[in-house]
């Protein structure tokens, strides 16, 4: 768990640096929300699920079921085990890089990890 928090922390405090609020969402009676959602300049807002870097983190039955809700309604979800892809996929949202993400796309080291690739 020590290294999602230390990752959460990290991208966290990027996102702000660049402009950006971020959230830790808390929803009582879901508990398949999300870990936070970004609201960036501009209006655009990002839902991301952090996962341990060191592969341990696996997503939930209902973590699945919520993000694929959000998916459905054209929302931007993201899972997040890299901090340097947290950059990247930062600076596609706010115009700074050509990265190309495709929309509700979850980060493909996640699901491959989900699917025992």
């Amino acid at each position: 768990m020590a290294g999602e928090s230390k990752l959460e922390r990290d991208c966290c405090d990027y996102a702000t640096g660049e402009g950006c609020k971020n959230y830790k969402w808390r929803s009582r009676g879901n508990a398949g929300v999300t870990d936070r959602f970004f609201v960036l300049p501009g209006g655009t807002v990002i839902f991301v699920e952090f996962k341990a870097p060191d592969e341990t983190g696996r997503l939930s039955a209902l973590q699945k079921t919520e993000i694929e809700e959000l998916q459905d309604l054209g929302a931007p979800v993201y899972i997040c085990v890299n901090f340097e892809w947290f950059k990247k996929m930062l600076s596609f949202y706010l115009g700074r890089s050509h990265m190309k993400i495709p929309e509700n796309s979850v980060f493909a080291c996640a699901v491959e990890r989900e699917r025992g690739c």
